[in-house]
């Protein structure tokens, strides 16, 4: 769900929250609660729905590509999803290739899954990407079997599909507190997408929910959010950046004032975020 408003700066703010703000009264005690709906009167904005992609490749493969061109009609034609927001695991800077052989039946998921989020740095230099020390079968799955099959049929309704990133597995000690490593991922991601599949992402999730066990400080996130809007602009990209992106909306507060005491912060964050 997002919202526009202009700042004092002029600026476009876009306020997103990962799920529908529940009205009419749910926190209200007892009495009659009155709603007036005053139709004339114009507000927000829905600018479009958003669905998180990403579990498919844990499910039974043979009852998913059974379904799948009819889930992807459901969601793209029927609840009018035309946002998708792919994860961008830690664990993509890597120089093995730990998905294709879950996807193979060579190794249990939970071998998998432990390698997620640990990264392998691809050399000691985050000015120069070795295209060895990236891994991108599972980005690739996913951009093949949902991401390119809705922008199709998003296309041929005359919409089109906006795609975002989201960081995820920021507890890495390749990462964490090293913006520059962190960018060098993002910007490998986006030159992937790009090069491969004509797609480059319109948004980007600095992290996701950076406030659980700790993972990263709100001067961690400002500076990694500095440090790759840097970096894209250099090559050529110039998505939108969103965060905090915590798991409650008090901790967004508290993550946004950290931020926005890092210089450069508030021009850099177009979409504030928050789980609830």
């Amino acid at each position: 769900m997002s919202r526009r408003a202009g700042d004092r700066g002029g600026r476009t703010l876009q306020l997103a929250a990962a799920t529908s703000l529940l009205l009419a009264g749910a926190c209200v005690g007892g009495g009659t609660v009155t709603v007036t709906v005053h139709p004339e009167q114009r507000l927000q904005v829905m600018q479009g729905w958003e669905g998180l992609l990403g579990g498919t490749p844990e499910c039974n493969q043979t009852a998913w590509n059974g379904v799948r061109e009819q889930v992807l009609d459901l969601v793209t034609n029927d609840l009018g999803l035309n946002r998708v927001k792919l994860p961008l695991r830690s664990g993509f800077e890597d120089s093995t290739d730990h998905f294709s052989p879950y996807m193979r039946g060579e190794r249990s998921f939970d071998d998998w899954k432990r390698t997620w989020f640990q990264p392998v740095n691809d050399d000691a230099d985050p000015r120069h990407a070795n295209p060895a020390g990236f891994q991108w079968a599972f980005l690739d799955h996913l951009v093949e079997t949902q991401v390119l099959p809705m922008r199709q049929r998003l296309r041929a309704r005359g919409d089109d599909l906006w795609l975002s990133l989201v960081y995820v597995g920021g507890r890495n000690p390749v990462h964490k507190g090293n913006p520059d490593e962190y960018a060098e991922l993002v910007e490998q991601a986006f030159r992937h997408l790009r090069d491969r599949y004509d797609l480059v992402p319109r948004s980007i999730e600095v992290i996701n929910e950076p406030n659980m066990h700790e993972a990263w400080t709100p001067t961690e996130v400002a500076q990694a959010l500095l440090a790759v809007r840097a970096r894209l602009a250099a090559a050529g990209f110039t998505p939108q950046f969103i965060g905090p992106s915590t798991s409650t909306m008090q901790a967004a507060e508290r993550f946004l004032d950290g931020m926005l005491a890092v210089p450069g912060t508030r021009e850099a964050l177009t979409d504030l975020s928050y789980h609830r």
